[in-house]
């Protein structure tokens, strides 16, 4: 099961980076922002599914959550002009996923809006995302008292390895797979929590 840990640390970004392209050319935010609740409304079913297992027993709120939250925080940073209030709104989203225990929480607030405010500098990208995962694993290190363990430093790399699809991304649009992004998180958490009988589960933290 090490391999989905893997596939989830290399995904989120990802699916963090196409929230933010469908918000800068989606034609109503409103209708972008409603298809992503009734998502994670359809998908805290599987989720919790998964996460009554006996390796996990945890409830959060699935990642569908997450990038509502996220939407939310970047559509606020644009409504308000004041600089202060625009950051500290996106900061209270932040801490508000945190406390409803969104999953990713904080962090997956983060990747989205730095993603979205330095969308077209690959530099200053770089630089942002790097830095918003390296808080976060060493946050993860000092919290769960791991050290620099070997499955920390391998889990904070991969995360970094999605860095480099979302550099290439050539702003070209791609196949209209609309009904498969949506379907395909609360059907996966499904096949997960119904064969983990058969293949044991490992806690990703």
């Amino acid at each position: 099961m090490i391999l989905l840990c893997i596939f989830g640390r290399i995904s989120f970004p990802l699916f963090a980076f196409t929230i933010v392209e469908g918000y800068v050319h989606t034609r109503s935010f409103k209708d972008y922002l409603f298809r992503i609740i009734i998502a994670a409304i359809f998908s805290q079913i599987p989720c919790m599914l998964f996460n009554s297992l006996p390796e996990l027993n945890r409830f959060e709120l699935n990642v569908m959550f997450t990038l509502a939250f996220g939407l939310i925080a970047i559509k606020l940073y644009e409504a308000i002009d004041n600089t202060f209030l625009k950051y500290f709104c996106v900061l209270s989203i932040g801490i508000l996923s945190l406390i409803v225990q969104a999953d990713y929480k904080m962090y997956g607030v983060m990747i989205i809006f730095v993603l979205y405010l330095f969308r077209d500098s690959k530099l200053k990208k770089t630089i942002a995302f790097i830095l918003v995962v390296t808080i976060r694993y060493l946050f993860r290190i000092w919290y769960y008292k791991t050290g620099f363990s070997e499955y920390m430093i391998k889990m904070c790399l991969f995360t970094l390895v999605s860095l480099i699809f979302i550099l290439l991304y050539n702003r070209k649009q791609g196949p209209k797979l609309k009904k498969f992004y949506y379907w395909f998180y609360p059907v996966h958490m499904l096949i997960l929590y119904l064969v983990s009988p058969y293949t044991g589960i490992i806690d990703v933290f």
